[in-house]
């Protein structure tokens, strides 16, 4: 079996969050070291991060997995990494160590009610689980993929849905589930990835979410500061023409 080789695919738009470059790098070097000691003169392990930039995430995806198969490198994996994700060092280790084809990390999104990204296959039970679990669909914002998945499924691998389709990642997940392979998700580096926004969203229990209200409060209180200002400035206006 050959050692590990990795292409790390980092798809994004203009500019990275800076936790999450600072992650990369610590988990390059961690690995690195890692695989110093394993590689031998016959066979290296190695990683090689690529990124490409643009506004539309599939093109940006199926471009890296392109680059990827036209290189001839003899990759064996594929890590992909969005540029708003925090990780430990050990991170791309722990997901190795798996043996699967597809495996990867859940986390909350990044808005109210901040739910699960990922869906998984014995429902939200399986949220706070130890250990590998199964998925129904699973996000790419940090999740390895073994190489020959690209080699054998069908272009597009990612795709822009139209009309209520699944796009970008769900749609991957159903491709890849329509081609016979398994998602697993690991729950116990999920508690560990942070999803960067103005604020680190961590995982949490599903007891601890809160439904979000202090934005519609302070929707209803401008709306009706704004309609006594109108009011105030209706009165002025018609003093001054009763004046006149």
């Amino acid at each position: 079996m050959s050692l590990p080789k990795v292409g790390i695919a980092i798809p994004y738009y203009r500019v990275w969050e800076g936790p999450m470059g600072l992650s990369a790098m610590a988990m390059a070097m961690r690995t690195a070291a890692v695989f110093t000691t394993i590689s031998t003169p016959e066979d290296k392990a190695g990683m090689l991060p690529i990124a490409t930039s643009g506004c539309y995430i599939e093109d940006n995806r199926n471009g890296l997995v392109n680059f990827f198969l036209n290189s001839g490198i003899p990759l064996t994996h594929v890590l992909w990494i969005d540029t708003d994700m925090q990780f430990p060092e050990d991170a791309l280790l722990r997901l190795l160590a798996h043996d699967k084809d597809i495996v990867g990390c859940n986390y909350r999104t990044r808005t109210p009610p901040y739910a699960c990204a990922g869906i998984y296959q014995n429902g939200d039970i399986e949220t706070m689980q130890p250990g590998l679990r199964r998925m129904v669909q699973i996000p790419t914002g940090f999740l390895l993929t073994k190489f020959e998945v690209f080699q054998k499924l069908p272009f597009p691998w990612f795709k822009p849905g139209l009309h209520n389709e699944a796009r970008d990642d769900v749609y991957f997940c159903r491709l890849a589930q329509a081609h016979g392979y398994e998602i697993w998700c690991d729950n116990d580096l999920t508690k560990e990835i942070i999803h960067i926004d103005t604020q680190q969203i961590p995982w949490f229990r599903p007891d601890q979410i809160q439904e979000v209200t202090g934005s519609q409060l302070n929707m209803e209180r401008n709306a009706a500061q704004g309609k006594a200002q109108a009011q105030e400035v209706g009165k002025l206006f018609e003093g001054r023409v009763a004046a006149e």
